[in-house]
């Protein structure tokens, strides 16, 4: 069957990008189909809101400008946790990653008068269209293949130890004309021109819209905006498990075993930013910076882990050595309520 209501198997691929072998995934999936004996056939309509409704779902999980962590992105996405290009057949999406934490990276994206070109994947050799998130990208310019493109921006937090990389949602892009050949580092790569249709729109390369200092700045709010979310997220997790634990206690307890107490990284890390340096209790700034430039100060609960109390924002607050040592040794009443107040401010 295949009229302009009904698409035949060969025209799903084309819409898709995809391989015979994947039509099936996608039937799994839910894409809507009709089986009539052998044959096999696929409402048009149907099919195009069924892709859509799936990206937009995808498309709500983010928001323009907040930065993400690597397995936020796989988690909300679909997609693998790897490369700098990465397709999910469950959300119909590609999610691009331009990266220019990377000294070493051997792709040189550009942005020029609002446009990104993008360089296209593989490291070595180059590069071909076929059979890879390549191909992919340019069908959705020259056979309007469905599939949704988001942008991501790659960058490290300064205000982590570990140094994660944060990535940026810059938004959707689409190709605003076909991918051509250019010679970087002795080899042929594809570059691909996108514009930003739902999202920021980038003027120039971002290196050079700021000074040194003002990217810097930028880049503490982003960490800031980050570590509050997990934060308040890690808050909530807590107050969950902690009355799913109340309501899965028993009167007796025959098994003895030791309690070993959580403590949430991203909570500690945002009750020191709220903190501004400053020690919540002498009110004194903190002793010292560590080696990453950040005042000193410790997390401290209120009502402590080991006597019932949560890892949540609301239980904790920022101390200098002296002051957390103080309230572990002696847990003053006038301190107690001072720390109190502070919370409820």
């Amino acid at each position: 069957m295949s009229n302009n209501r009904y698409l035949t198997k060969e025209q799903i691929y084309k819409l898709f990008t995809i391989k015979s072998a994947d039509v099936n995934k996608y039937m799994k999936f839910g894409m809507p189909h009709n089986k009539e004996g052998k044959e096999i056939s696929f409402p048009k309509s149907r099919v195009v809101e069924w892709q859509q409704q799936r990206q937009q779902k995808a498309k709500e999980q983010f928001e323009v400008g907040k930065s993400y962590l690597n397995q936020e992105i796989v988690d909300r996405l679909g997609c693998s946790g790897q490369g700098g290009m990465r397709r999910s057949h469950i959300t119909g999406t590609l999610a691009l990653f331009t990266d220019k934490t990377n000294t070493r990276n051997p792709y040189q994206d550009r942005w020029i008068n609002g446009k990104l070109h993008y360089t296209g994947m593989g490291q070595e050799g180059d590069q071909i269209l076929e059979g890879n998130a390549n191909k992919v990208l340019a069908e959705t310019y020259h056979s309007k293949a469905l599939t949704e493109v988001f942008l991501f921006e790659t960058h490290k937090s300064i205000r982590d130890k570990r140094k994660l990389k944060l990535h940026k949602f810059i938004g959707i892009v689409q190709m605003n004309g076909p991918e051509y050949f250019e010679k970087e580092n002795g080899r042929l790569v594809y570059k691909f021109p996108l514009e930003v249709v739902n999202g920021e729109k980038i003027f120039e390369e971002p290196d050079l819209r700021n000074t040194e200092i003002e990217s810097q700045k930028k880049q503490q709010i982003v960490d800031e905006e980050v570590i509050k979310r997990l934060a308040e997220e890690s808050s909530k997790r807590n107050i969950n498990l902690n009355n799913n634990n109340k309501k899965g206690q028993q009167s007796e307890r025959k098994v003895v075993k030791t309690r070993v107490y959580e403590r949430n990284e991203y909570i500690a890390a945002y009750i020191k930013l709220l903190a501004n340096g400053k020690c919540q209790l002498c009110e004194q700034d903190a002793p010292f910076k560590d080696s990453f430039g950040v005042p000193y100060l410790e997390c401290h609960h209120i009502e402590w882990l080991s006597e019932g109390g949560l890892d949540i924002i609301e239980n904790c607050v920022a101390l200098c050595p002296n002051c957390h040592r103080k309230m572990h040794s002696l847990a003053l009443e006038e301190d107690i309520k001072k720390l109190q107040l502070v919370k409820q401010e």
